[in-house]
């Protein structure tokens, strides 16, 4: 049996100041790891009451972790938040059905999806400069460009499941701007920086997050 291996719990800003969490979990949930999930809910609770799970890498879920993940949503919903559900494998989503938690919350079939429905900015905010006069005093306010490469393994490290055509539909779009972009081109330079499988991506975002803790 897989224990609960929880991938990414990465906040992001809604609307500017709120924070929303998007969960990505892979293994089994139930009475031996339903805990481990519990610990992670409190923990990014202090942040936000608003959650994506992304159950992408979830094979099972037993009545232990359903118990977990309602209470959740009660609690949530208490303060004014909500838990939805994403990305289901067949199996998990067949149970999510038999128990008539589609009348409990809402299933959608992406991350991505499931963002835009909620109104939710899947994107880093902008890098802002220090304000600088121009020569009518007039203070203004400049944004750090970044290369289409830099903007790449940002959107890697955060979904490292996406495809090239999900990644040009995110870097098309503010705050990067490269409308230009094709499927075609975001994968080739995916090629470029050694990033265009998936196993590849999820590795680098691997990475990159044990060497966040290490700072």
């Amino acid at each position: 049996m897989l224990e609960l291996d929880v991938l990414t719990a990465t906040s992001k800003l809604v609307g500017g100041s709120m924070k929303s969490a998007i969960l990505t979990l892979k293994g089994y949930i139930d009475s031996a790891t339903a805990s481990i999930l519990k610990d992670k809910f409190i923990t990014l609770e202090k942040e936000t009451n608003l959650f994506i799970l992304d159950f992408g890498g979830v094979t099972y879920i037993a009545s232990a972790g359903w118990g977990i993940i309602l209470s959740r949503i009660k609690q949530n919903r208490e303060r004014g938040g909500d838990i939805v559900f994403t990305n289901m494998i067949k199996e998990v989503h067949s149970i999510y059905e038999l128990l008539d938690l589609h009348r409990v919350t809402k299933y959608y079939p992406s991350v991505e999806i499931a963002a835009k429905d909620l109104n939710i900015s899947l994107l880093l905010e902008p890098i802002r400069e220090p304000t600088v006069r121009s020569s009518q005093g007039k203070k203004q306010e400049s944004i750090r460009k970044i290369t289409i490469e830099d903007a790449l393994r940002t959107i890697v490290r955060t979904f490292p499941l996406s495809s090239a055509a999900q990644m040009k539909k995110i870097i098309q779009g503010p705050p990067y701007g490269f409308n230009k972009m094709s499927a075609w081109k975001v994968y080739r330079i995916l090629r470029k920086l050694g990033l265009n499988t998936k196993e590849k991506r999820l590795y680098y975002a691997w990475q990159y997050e044990k060497r966040k803790k290490k700072e």
